[in-house]
């Protein structure tokens, strides 16, 4: 069973369909494909899939733990190592989403879009979509100059295996 990847409470559930929705749709309109696959949600932009997700702030906070009981009269003193327990925490909802691209791009590339007090991420599709171009171009970028780097480290290589075969020549030759 393939679904859109989002991390969220069930009072989100139906904005972010609405969210996942206009941005496929909108997305299609410039030439972007969509796939889910068992883990991710991807979005294919000039030839580069960018996995895509919508997750919730959660809040926590520690469950305080239950009061003692009171000392029962002339009772003998015993340890409560109930005190010494972990603490326990409860998650609520913030109902803030986030819109999170994981992609590996260049220093300050923009990949995260939040709910915050002066906006919500429905106003800023059209920045998310820009920023789908933008990390595509950018891994791009960095695919293809990781690639020249390993080409020069294959060349490095060979030249310096064969300066230690020619090495080991010349110190056979002396030798004899």
């Amino acid at each position: 069973k393939l679904v859109l990847d989002a991390r969220i409470s069930s009072e989100l559930v139906d904005r972010c369909a609405l969210i996942y929705d206009t941005l496929i749709k909108e997305s299609e309109v410039l030439g972007f494909k969509w796939k889910i696959t068992d883990d991710k949600t991807l979005v294919e932009v000039d030839g580069e899939h960018l996995a895509i997700k919508l997750a919730e702030r959660l809040y926590k906070h520690a469950i305080p733990s239950p009061p003692p009981p009171p000392p029962k009269r002339n009772a003998r003193w015993e340890p409560n190592f109930s005190l010494l327990r972990s603490p326990q925490f409860e998650w609520s909802s913030t109902n803030e989403l986030s819109l999170q691209i994981d992609a590996r791009t260049d220093y300050g590339r923009r990949k995260n879009w939040t709910d915050t007090k002066t906006g919500k991420i429905e106003e800023k599709l059209a920045s998310i979509l820009d920023g789908f171009e933008a990390i595509a171009e950018s891994m791009k970028a960095l695919r293809l100059k990781n690639e020249e780097a390993r080409r020069e480290r294959i060349a490095e290589e060979a030249v310096r295996l064969e300066r230690a075969k020619r090495e080991e020549t010349h110190r056979r030759l002396r030798h004899k």
